[in-house]
């Protein structure tokens, strides 16, 4: 890659793994420190964690669909402003029904597909898989990070405080997006019945569903496991107290 496609990747992965960091910090805490919200019970702590995801999931194809139309960048905006919206409304929330609304609202925020168009229209295509790898290595750090730093932060400021700091970084995401220049729309894919057709039949389907197989896991372990080490005194009781 030349310097202006690693200065645009570095942007495209700051703003991914600052969403992202975001999202993981509320993992390792969230099934422990949710009984301080009414109404609380495990099927609405596993779809407070699991919720953003359906959203995403869900919007996620529309939102590329709309970048295509009216441009990456703009769509990038909207999606961080939803996002931090999302983050507010589960800083306020006093119960657990609030938390999944601002959890779905994170997910409806659904950029991941944005970006990783608007890097594909910046850098050429024999560069693309270094800047690709350049982008998950992003991700993979921040998983790594938001794991020691989510717990921190909510043993000093409390849950609702860890919606505010994940409020906060959704906007220095967002100061990011300003700096990335405009790219003209790429409006040559039409919303077809075949197209989605096409899409639902492809042999990545496969793949697809293991990368669901992987985070099914991966979200059921972050509900049970911190509760089971917290009850059975396997780590110290007071990141609870």
């Amino acid at each position: 890659m030349n310097k202006q496609e690693r200065f645009f990747a570095l942007k495209i992965s700051s703003i991914m793994a600052t969403r992202m960091f975001g999202l993981f910090m509320i993992f390792p805490v969230f099934s422990v420190y949710a009984s301080e919200y009414e109404s609380t019970t495990p099927y609405l702590i596993g779809l407070a964690i699991g919720i953003y995801g359906l959203t995403q999931a869900l919007l996620q194809i529309p939102f590329g669909y709309l970048s295509d139309q009216y441009g990456r960048k703009p769509m990038l905006i909207i999606g961080l402003i939803i996002f931090f919206i999302g983050s507010v409304v589960a800083a306020n929330a006093t119960d657990i029904i609030g938390v999944v609304v601002g959890r779905a609202l994170q997910g409806g925020g659904a950029i991941s597909a944005v970006l990783m168009a608007f890097l594909a229209d910046f850098v050429s295509p024999e560069q693309r898989a270094k800047a690709n790898a350049f982008v998950g290595m992003q991700i993979g750090i921040a998983f790594m990070l938001s794991l020691l730093i989510g717990p921190l932060i909510t043993v000093n400021l409390g849950i609702s405080g860890l919606f505010w700091v994940i409020a906060g970084l959704s906007i220095a995401a967002l100061g990011i997006v300003f700096t990335l220049p405009h790219v003209k729309p790429h409006a040559q894919y039409t919303l077809s019945v075949s197209n989605i057709k096409q899409v639902l039949t492809s042999k990545l389907l496969k793949l697809d569903f293991s990368i669901f197989t992987l985070h099914l896991i991966l979200t059921c372990a972050f509900i049970v496991m911190p509760k089971l080490l917290v009850e059975n005194n396997i780590v110290a009781t007071d990141l609870k107290d």
